[in-house]
């Protein structure tokens, strides 16, 4: 098939569901040249801001009804996941700040590549979710990305890309422009990067 141009995938080092599905996630890389980058705007994060309460709105109780729903939906996924990735829920519900990892994995991959990349995801996420590792630990970063030197800071740069391309959910990919958002899309990624284009996608 013809060359791609290129395909940038964003991780989220703290994602369960990321983790999920890590490994067809990384088995993408077999197929292109995959370019790894942290995702550094979640929607969790970017939209953490809960609207002001309309004391005065006529649809209050629909809208919590809505929002229970939302809730005991999400949490039967989460307890889905945990099923699915076999881990913990003492382990998968810690408060994590992915920031030193994911300063880590940028600076990995935009100075060793791709594979380097890929093993330090698969260290890092295994080391969190399986072993219990603390993602905040910096000699255990050092010692999994096999780098002496710690990393600077992703550059702000990165995250602004992020935002304008509209990348906020992790696993997400970049390919020829267009954005895919979610493990959801990986049988897309799959037909996309193995160049079977002219074939029809699967839906």
């Amino acid at each position: 098939g013809q060359l791609m141009s290129e395909v940038f995938c964003y991780v989220d080092l703290t994602d369960l569901a990321t983790y999920v599905a890590l490994d067809q996630i990384l088995a993408l890389s077999a197929l292109s040249e995959v370019t790894y980058l942290p995702l550094m705007v979640s929607l969790s994060s970017a939209s953490g801001r809960k609207p002001a309460q309309e004391t005065h709105d006529p649809l209050a109780a629909y809208k919590a009804r809505r929002q229970r729903a939302r809730d005991a939906f999400a949490a039967a996924e989460h307890a889905r996941l945990l099923t699915l990735a076999g881990v913990t829920p003492d382990i998968a519900d810690r408060p994590r700040d992915g920031e030193l990892a994911h300063a880590w994995l940028h600076y990995v991959s935009m100075h060793s590549g791709s594979d380097a990349a890929q093993m330090l995801i698969k260290s890092v996420m295994d080391g969190i979710f399986q072993d219990g590792c603390d993602i905040e630990d910096r000699d255990w970063l050092r010692a999994v990305s096999g780098t002496s030197e710690d990393p600077s800071s992703v550059p702000d740069s990165v995250a602004a890309d992020q935002i304008e391309q509209g990348i906020f959910k992790s696993p997400g990919w970049l390919i020829e422009g267009e954005r895919y958002l979610g493990r959801e899309h990986l049988p897309m990624m799959r037909h996309l990067l193995s160049g079977a284009a002219k074939e029809t996608a699967p839906v």
